[in-house]
């Protein structure tokens, strides 16, 4: 994981691939992961790549945000070559994706957070929708910005 903090936007960016297989749970990325403070206001901006090349090529997304919190005015795009674009708001989470085998599929998330009561983390988790013993993997080079309005 690198981290770029600045005056007013946090950014991390995915160092290595990472892959998960035999579970359907979600669970946090390991990277895509940063703090939040109280009774503050965040435009999120994401962009993660999955591949697999399972025979039943499905993963499932969603955010976790602290208990006192809200995401509003979201959407994610995902798109392949072969796939997409398919669009939902983030009231619809969580989202289970299709994924082609062998092929990347990228999704790209936008949207506000809003933090009302208590600070805490804001994190991409994922997962297999379907679980078999072939990878899903989230690719190097995703990255997770999250800035203070």
């Amino acid at each position: 994981m690198t981290y770029f903090p600045t005056a007013n936007s946090r950014t991390v960016f995915k160092a290595a691939d990472e892959s998960r297989n035999t579970t359907v749970t979600f669970a946090d990325d390991s990277d895509l992961v940063l703090p939040v403070e109280a009774s503050t206001d965040y435009q999120v901006d994401y962009v993660m790549t999955f591949f697999t090349t399972s025979a039943t090529p499905q993963a499932k997304s969603q955010l976790r945000i602290p208990a006192a919190a809200d995401i509003t005015n979201g959407v994610t795009i995902l798109r392949g070559l072969t796939i997409g674009p398919d669009e939902w708001r983030w009231e619809n989470y969580p989202r289970v994706h299709l994924l082609p085998a062998s092929e990347n599929v990228v999704l790209i998330g936008k949207g506000t957070l809003e933090v009302f009561g208590s600070a805490g983390d804001f994190a991409i988790q994922w997962a297999q929708q379907t679980s078999d013993a072939t990878d899903v993997t989230v690719l190097r080079g995703a990255w997770l910005r999250l800035t203070k309005l």
